[in-house]
C-alpha cells in the first residue's frame, strides 16, 4: 500500500480473529454486520503455534479464506503477529529454548486465557535455533499474506510483554531470560563492551580471573551495577519535570537536569531553552558531574548565575576540580536561567558583565574556556564578548578534547 493511501484511511473496526474462533462458518455473516455498522477494518492474529503446526509445514488457508472474505465486504485487514505461542514441535525439537527466570524457574509452554492454543511465553530470544525458526515463519507469512489486496498493514508486535503475563510484578527474580543461551550473549555483550576481564573488575568493583566466573545480574546489587556500574560515578539524569527521586541513582557526584519549578507556559522548545533542556545544559552536566560533582545544580552561594545575576565576585565563585591545573566555576543550575532573564531586563553594559568578571582573575591562567550554547542569548552574547577566539564544536564526540585541558601541570 502507497503513502499516500496509508495516510488517507483511518482505520475504524475491532480485533475479530484468533485461531480458532469464530469458526469459519461464522465469517461472512460477521464481516458483513460489521460493514453494515460502519466498520471499515478488522484485525486477526497470524500465530506461530496454529499456522506452523509442524516443522516445516506452513498452512495460512485460514487467514486467506478470512481475507478474501473481509475483501468481498469492502474491509481491510490488519494481520498481527503472534510469535510469543512457540509450536510444541519447536519445545521438542529444543527443550533448551524455553526461557529461565533469574530465579531459576523455567517457564512454560502453557495456556492463558489470551493464548488459548498454549505456547506461553514462547522461546528465550537469545537461542539461535529457535530464532532461526521464527524468523522463517514470518518469511512464509509474508509470502502467503503480504500480497493480499486486503491487507493493510502489519503489527509486527503489539503490547510486548517477554513473558506475556505470566510474571508481571517487578521482582528481579522473576526478570528473564537466565538460560545458557541468554548467559552466553551475555558474556559475549560484556567481552565487547569492556574488552577486556581487568576493565570489567575495575568498572563492576569484582575480581574475576576468568569470563567464566562472571555471574549473571540475577541478586538485586548485581542487576543494578551491571546497569549503573559503581566505578562509574559521572552519571546524568534527564527529566523534563522536577528532579526528584533521580539523585539516588546518579548519586552524590551526579548531575540531575530538570525543572524544579512551576507556572511557566509557552510552546515547548521555548520552555526547553528556557530551564535549560538542551543538549548542551546536558553535555554541561556531565563535565561538571566529572570535574567538579559537588557543585551542581541551582542554590549555590556562588556561581556564574550570580556573577552574571548579581554582580557577585568571580573569584568568590571558582572552586578547584577533581583534575590538577583545571578550576571550575559552577554554572548555577536553573538559577543560571534566572541570570539571564536579568539581562534582559538590564540596559546598560549588560553584554560586558562576563568580559569585566573575568578581567580580575584572568591573570592566573594560561587558558579560560568558556562553554555556551549556540543561541545568540544574553549568555552566549556576554561569552562571545569576553573570548579571545572561538571553537565551534560540530561532533558532540569533539567533548572530549577537553579532557586533555587537565593533563599538564599550569593552571
Amino acid at each position: 500500500m502507497s503513502m499516500n493511501r496509508i495516510l488517507s484511511f483511518m482505520p475504524f473496526g475491532a480485533q475479530y480473529y484468533r485461531a480458532p474462533t469464530p469458526l469459519p462458518e461464522e465469517w461472512d455473516a460477521d464481516l458483513r454486520r460489521m460493514r453494515d455498522a460502519g466498520f471499515n477494518t478488522i484485525k486477526v492474529w497470524a500465530q506461530w503455534r496454529w499456522n506452523n503446526p509442524a516443522e516445516g509445514r506452513f498452512d495460512f488457508s485460514d487467514l486467506t479464506l478470512l481475507l478474501d472474505t473481509a475483501q468481498a465486504h469492502g474491509l481491510r485487514v490488519v494481520v498481527n503477529l503472534i510469535m510469543d505461542c512457540a509450536p510444541a514441535w519447536l519445545f521438542a525439537a529444543y527443550p533448551d529454548c524455553r526461557m529461565v527466570t533469574a530465579g531459576g524457574r523455567t517457564l512454560g509452554p502453557v495456556t492463558t486465557p489470551y493464548r488459548q492454543i498454549g505456547g506461553v511465553p514462547g522461546h528465550c530470544l537469545h537461542h539461535k535455533a529457535a530464532v532461526k525458526h521464527s524468523v522463517r515463519f514470518v518469511e512464509e507469512a509474508a509470502k502467503a499474506l503480504g500480497t493480499h489486496p486486503s491487507l493493510a498493514f502489519w503489527d509486527l508486535w503489539n503490547e510486548p510483554e517477554l513473558t506475556v503475563g505470566l510474571l508481571r510484578e517487578p521482582k528481579i527474580g522473576d526478570l528473564v531470560c537466565a538460560c545458557p543461551s541468554s548467559r552466553a550473549a551475555f558474556l559475549d555483550w560484556l567481552e565487547c563492551r569492556y574488552s577486556s576481564l581487568e576493565r570489567l573488575n575495575r568498572v563492576w568493583s569484582r575480581n574475576y580471573q576468568t569470563w567464566d566466573e562472571v555471574e549473571l545480574p540475577v541478586q538485586p546489587q548485581t542487576y543494578r551495577d551491571s546497569v549503573l556500574p559503581p566505578a562509574v560515578t559521572a552519571r546524568v539524569a534527564v527529566e523534563a519535570g522536577v528532579t526528584t527521586g533521580w539523585q539516588k541513582w546518579v548519586g552524590d557526584r551526579g548531575a540531575v537536569v530538570g525543572v524544579d519549578r512551576f507556572g511557566a507556559s509557552a510552546p515547548y522548545k521555548e520552555i526547553y531553552q528556557h530551564f535549560g533542556l538542551t543538549p548542551e545544559r546536558v553535555a554541561q552536566a556531565n563535565l561538571t558531574a566529572t570535574l567538579a560533582p559537588e557543585y551542581q545544580g541551582a542554590g549555590l552561594e556562588h556561581s556564574l548565575a550570580t556573577v552574571l545575576g548579581s554582580g557577585d565576585r568571580l573569584d568568590a565563585a571558582i572552586v578547584a576540580s577533581e583534575w590538577e591545573g583545571v578550576d571550575v566555576v559552577p554554572a548555577g543550575g536553573e538559577d543560571l536561567a534566572d541570570a539571564q532573564q536579568t539581562l534582559v531586563i538590564q540596559k546598560a553594559g549588560r553584554e560586558l558583565r562576563l568580559r569585566r568578571a573575568l578581567a580580575s582573575v584572568a591573570a592566573r591562567y594560561d587558558l579560560v574556556v568558556l562553554d555556551c550554547p549556540p543561541s545568540l542569548d544574553q549568555l552566549t552574547i556576554n561569552a562571545l564578548s569576553a573570548a579571545d577566539a572561538l571553537v565551534i564544536v560540530t561532533d558532540p564526540g569533539q567533548y572530549a578534547a577537553l579532557l586533555r585541558i587537565g593533563s599538564g601541570p599550569a593552571r
